[in-house]
């Protein structure tokens, strides 16, 4: 270890001698270095750049997902049936079903008042549906530019319709059957 302090001792010596032997310069001269200078640039412009890189990457990011949203909403919307298959649909259940059977004309005569009304409101823009009284439902219906025949039709339907859904008047199987069908037929009808 001795060795190794005393070498380093004699380099500090040297360096010490060396800088001390050293001139001065003659006034109005240079040191020159052996390389050019060499300026660092300024990353200022670099930065900018990545930033706003970012930025848009983020903003295409953002706006790629809120458009397949918008994409995946109008996909989801439900199909609507046609209201004329949706009434004969309805009007075959009705004959299917027990009411008739049991004679339970007061309910069978609400069900297709309200498969009219809503296939009325449905295809033809006519009253406000099901929620419409038959009077209401009526002056729509009036309003609306059809046929004499089917206005009778309708009217004709309504009102026999009306005496044996509230002030139960009596039925006949027949009859009921002859309002079914008559409705039926008003449904496939091209147009009113």
């Amino acid at each position: 270890m001795k060795k190794y302090e005393d070498n380093l001792k004699c380099k500090l010596a040297a360096v010490a001698s060396a800088t001390a032997d050293i001139k001065p310069l003659p006034e109005g001269e240079e040191i020159y270095d052996i390389f050019p200078k060499v300026e660092i640039a300024s990353y200022f412009g670099l930065w900018v750049t990545l930033a706003l890189l970012v930025l848009a990457v983020l903003a295409y990011y953002f706006l790629r997902k809120k458009l397949q949203k918008k994409q995946v909403e109008v996909k989801s919307e439900p199909v609507k049936e046609c209201p004329r298959k949706v009434a004969l649909r309805e009007i075959n259940d009705l004959l299917a079903s027990s009411l008739l059977a049991n004679s339970d004309y007061k309910e069978v005569c609400a069900v297709f008042v309200r498969i009219l009304k809503t296939y009325a409101h449905d295809m033809y823009d006519v009253g406000i549906g099901y929620g419409a009284t038959s009077e209401e439902f009526l002056r729509d219906f009036d309003d609306f530019f059809i046929t004499e025949e089917v206005k009778k039709s309708v009217h004709k339907i309504m009102r026999r319709c009306d005496l044996i859904m509230y002030l139960g008047a009596e039925a006949k199987r027949e009859e009921v059957e002859a309002l079914i069908s008559e409705v039926k037929k008003l449904v496939e009808a091209d147009r009113w």
